[in-house]
């Protein structure tokens, strides 16, 4: 008999050839908003796009186009803000800031205070002019616009440039602990401050302040590879500092393809092993802001000369009557290019760069160039035919999400499945994948999706920061206890010990002996469930929620950021994380890195 199938092993499903739909995209040489057809070519999906200035370009946006496709299923309503603060001009998106036509509300707005910064990353996604810093009277009209149109916020993140280097650093702390309305703060930091200052690690680790790390693993070669600088003693040092203070803290991990992807390892490690560090938030490489310019061999620059094919993970063209240049391969090239993309230096024939990445192939492709053979094998001959460069991978490959939840398996001992994986149902597929583990023992954690009803699980996660932090929500992760104690995830091999987790869990949250509101039509439980007659959320506490939920479930989320290549406007209308800015506007993070941040 043969062996089981590894049930976590992707299944491709061939999508057929054709045009998906169309969409606004951005044009990688400018950046302006043009129009752009979503094409699926051998299972992959593309955007062709075309530039009134700039031509047509063609770039890849997904490398497995039946998991794009299926992503689509976990799409739900969304929740639109209490109010809008601009009008919608007609123009979308220049009202950006919302304006009504947004379609979704601010799960987590992202305070940028400062430009100034001590370190130079070649892979940040903005450009830092150490120019300006936020004022405190600034902030708090920020505070006040975001309480006005979102009523209550989960989490509040100050970044930059590095925000511990703001002179009123420790008074915008202050300024959003009494804020009622905010239930946490975080800072995203690059650790070298804190390292460096013991007094202001205390200040954050008392106030129970998120200390959003940048970590991109322990190997010192790639570390300075994307940040400029070896800092891997600096951050092992400061995650022992705040550890030993107990302080509340997430890793932020840059995945960038044949840099850093086997060093996911420690992050995963560091997250299951050390109890204060809440969750890690994996973001594969976006090339944009100062990382337009980066290249995974490291010369930091771009040496793309003819920028058609906009930097897409395979270099794709437009090549216009490609079958002519097919017809012209000599007999010694003809079969080198064949759909695998694993074209390595051996075609020579007109490439005078050898794979150096300035081969893009915008229209000029020759009679004896060898690449347009993918050309006839993709679109037989067609006259709209998409020439992928595979010489282009090793520079500036993309890595999307599902093969970030396959990677994080990998190097994760045994510890996560791919298929733990969600998209956050609020925001569009494309741009969250995320995943909860309830500690069920020490060291010892399982997956939350697989113990509730797919529907139940979505409902849970949808629309918030924090897992729980609202009564409306917290009453379905109740009912959803009932699932596990009743329904047919009761029969899990660990229902048992996940049941008696999450019953701990609710009764730390609750603040009293007992938690859960037990549905009128529900069976009697046993006597080891006792159930609580509020009947609703009369014991209910934000604050205590998030401080019994947070050392109990780990979280793991996937953020893809949009950048030139791969802008998408239908994504931007769902956006709920925001920049909040100086002149009033909230304007979804990708909208602004990719078209208006200079």
């Amino acid at each position: 008999m043969n062996a089981p199938e590894n049930v976590n092993k992707k299944i491709s499903k061939k999508v057929p050839d054709g045009q998906l739909t169309v969409t606004t995209s951005a044009c990688p040489e400018c950046r302006k908003t043009v129009p752009a057809k979503v094409l699926v070519r051998n299972n992959k999906v593309y955007f062709e796009k075309s530039c009134v200035e700039h031509g047509v370009s063609t770039v890849l946006v997904a490398d497995e186009a039946d998991q794009y496709l299926d992503a689509f299923n976990f799409h739900r309503k969304a929740t639109v803000p209490l109010a809008f603060k601009r009008p919608f001009t007609g123009l979308c998106p220049e009202s950006c800031g919302f304006c009504p036509e947004h379609e979704q509300h601010v799960c987590m707005p992202v305070v940028e205070i400062t430009d100034h910064c001590d370190m130079a990353c070649p892979v940040c996604l903005v450009r830092n002019h150490q120019r300006w810093h936020m004022t405190l009277d600034e902030f708090k009209k920020i505070l006040d616009r975001l309480i006005e149109t979102e009523e209550s916020i989960d989490v509040l993140n100050l970044s930059g440039g590095e925000p511990t280097l703001h002179p009123q650093f420790t008074e915008f702390i202050e300024e959003i602990l009494r804020r009622k309305e905010i239930l946490r703060a975080s800072v995203s930091t690059n650790g070298l401050r804190l390292q460096q200052d013991a007094n202001l690690l205390r200040f954050l680790a008392e106030r129970n302040v998120v200390i959003s790390l940048q970590y991109d693993g322990d190997n010192p070669e790639s570390v300075e590879r994307l940040r400029g600088r070896n800092t891997t003693e600096i951050k092992n040092s400061l995650i022992q500092q705040i550890c030993e203070m107990n302080a509340s803290c997430s890793l932020t991990f840059t995945l960038t393809p044949d840099v850093n992807e086997a060093f996911l390892e420690s992050a995963i490690e560091l997250l299951f092993t050390k109890p204060n560090i809440l969750s890690l938030m994996v973001q594969p490489v976006a090339y944009c802001g100062t990382g337009s310019t980066f290249n995974v061999k490291g010369s930091g620059k771009d040496n793309r000369k003819a920028r058609g094919v906009g930097g897409a993970s395979e270099n794709v063209s437009t090549s216009v009557g490609a079958s002519a240049g097919v017809n012209a391969i000599t007999g010694s090239n003809a079969n080198t290019n064949t759909n695998t993309n694993t074209n390595t230096n051996t075609n020579t024939n007109t490439n005078t760069n050898t794979n150096t990445n300035t081969n893009t192939n915008t229209n000029t492709c020759s009679g004896a160039n060898a690449n347009t053979s993918l050309s006839a094998n993709v679109n037989a001959g067609a006259s709209a035919s998409v020439n992928v460069n595979a010489s282009d991978k090793g520079e500036r490959r993309k890595i999307f999400i599902p093969e970030v939840t396959r990677l994080v398996e990998k190097y994760s001992k045994n510890r996560v499945k791919a298929n733990d994986f969600s998209p956050l149902p609020c925001s569009h597929p494309g741009c969250f994948s995320l995943s909860f583990f309830l500690k069920v023992g020490e060291g010892e954690y399982l997956s939350i999706k697989h113990f509730f009803e797919p529907e139940t699980y979505l409902n849970i996660i949808k629309n918030r920061a924090l897992f729980g932090t609202d009564p409306d929500n917290f009453q379905k992760i109740e009912e959803a206890v009932y699932q596990l104690w009743s329904g047919p995830c009761a029969l899990a091999p660990d229902s048992e010990r996940a049941l008696k987790a999450v019953k701990t869990l609710l009764k730390k949250a609750q603040g009293t002996a007992a938690s859960m509101a037990r549905p009128a039509a529900s069976p009697k439980p046993s006597s080891s469930m006792q159930v609580s007659k509020s009947g609703g959320d009369s014991c209910f506490n934000p604050a205590t929620a998030i401080n019994a939920a947070e050392r109990d479930i780990k979280s793991i989320f996937i953020h893809g950021f949009m950048d030139p290549d791969t802008f998408d406007l239908s994504r931007a209308r769902k956006c709920c994380q925001v920049y909040p800015l100086r002149d009033g506007r909230f304007m979804p993070i990708c909208v602004y890195n990719v078209l208006e941040r200079k």
